[in-house]
């Protein structure tokens, strides 16, 4: 398989009017058929999620201290914040920024949920 095939088959998932967070890629290929798949289908909006930061060495537990940014052209989606983070592995740091960008798209596909974005 392809970079290319393999993008394509993740971004069936892709669906018109939603919204969707695409974690950090090593290819930019991957970036260019998720853009390319997103305005085909017509989704909502897209954000590439940045992978979030070292800011200290883990501790004994574990445990870093990391740091985050919003998506490039959605820096009024969240504001930048530091964090605590226990899971090992380079690759989390990656996973925690997808997260933390697709739980703060939440209050606005959910608006009942606005109150939550002041927390």
């Amino acid at each position: 398989d392809t970079i290319e095939s393999i993008a394509r088959h993740k971004c069936g998932i892709m669906k018109k009017g939603c919204p969707v967070v695409v974690g950090s890629q090593r290819y930019s290929e991957a970036m260019d058929i998720a853009t390319q798949v997103g305005k085909e289908v017509g989704v909502s909006d897209l954000l590439f999620a940045r992978a979030c930061e070292k800011k200290s060495p883990e501790d004994e537990n574990g445990i870093r201290q990391c740091s985050i940014q919003p998506p490039d052209a959605h820096s009024s989606l969240f504001q930048a914040f530091d964090f605590a983070l226990s899971p090992r592995g380079s690759f989390q740091l990656q996973n925690a920024g997808t997260a933390i960008t697709a739980l703060s798209l939440l209050p606005q596909i959910f608006p009942s949920m606005r109150a939550l974005s002041s927390i």
